[in-house]
């Protein structure tokens, strides 16, 4: 019976510790969150400044991309679903790139801190910080969370052969496209983290993670080159 116990415990250990199962319960999860909060609650704006950027991106105002404290680019990349239907992609993309980034946190937390532990803590956060995220919706909040889940998704996988690495790379391009500011202060806080892992790699390590950081600032940084460049064409 001891023996039927021990592997009975061994296949469910060997089940929640797979990482297709650790992703699917992120993805739970934060979707969950989104979901019910949404259900019960609806979605409002927690400042003026998304109303009026909402509006500029559905061409209340003209055909503009002028987007004010967002990227151009996140405008041009929204036209096309603006085209299809005219509802709400400005809150639509952001919520979804949110819902993603809350599961990529999560995902880390489960593989860090095992899947049980990681599950139990991260239903915890959902169910305190939840109704925040997604009732009250403000940008500046929003890019936050992608620049956090991927500046940590980097330093997770900071030096390995990781294909995580360009997703972390890419929700972090989109954190700084949203709110280019929130890239000064989430990478900011970031750094020190990434320093300590960084001088932990050995060299070759080192090397990998200096051309993971080489991409990410080429990046971040051609996108607000791109959305200076459009503002000086166009005045």
């Amino acid at each position: 019976m001891a023996v039927i116990q021990k592997t009975e415990k061994s296949k469910l250990n060997n089940i929640t510790e797979n990482k297709t199962v650790r992703m699917a319960i992120a993805v739970l999860i934060a979707m969950s969150a989104a979901v019910i909060t949404i259900s019960l609650f609806g979605i409002r704006y927690q400042s003026n400044d998304d109303a009026t950027l909402s509006n500029i991106m559905a061409g209340a105002y003209g055909d503009t991309l002028h987007t004010v404290y967002v990227n151009a680019l996140f405008s041009v990349m929204l036209r096309p679903l603006y085209a299809v239907a005219q509802t709400n992609w400005y809150v639509i993309a952001q919520l979804v790139l949110v819902v993603i980034s809350i599961a990529v946190i999560v995902y880390i937390l489960l593989d860090r801190m095992g899947t049980l532990r990681g599950t139990v803590i991260s239903l915890a956060v959902a169910v305190a910080f939840s109704q925040h995220i997604f009732y009250t919706f403000q940008y500046t909040e929003c890019s936050f969370i992608m620049l956090s889940a991927g500046l940590l998704l980097i330093t997770d996988r900071l030096g390995q052969d990781s294909k995580l690495t360009f997703v972390g790379i890419l929700l972090a391009l989109m954190g700084s496209m949203v709110r280019w500011t929130s890239f000064y202060a989430v990478g900011g806080m970031s750094a020190p983290l990434l320093l300590y892992k960084f001088f932990k790699l050995e060299r070759k390590g080192q090397k990998k993670a200096i051309i993971t950081m080489i991409v990410l600032f080429a990046f971040t940084f051609g996108a607000k080159f791109v959305d200076m460049a459009v503002y000086k064409a166009d005045p």
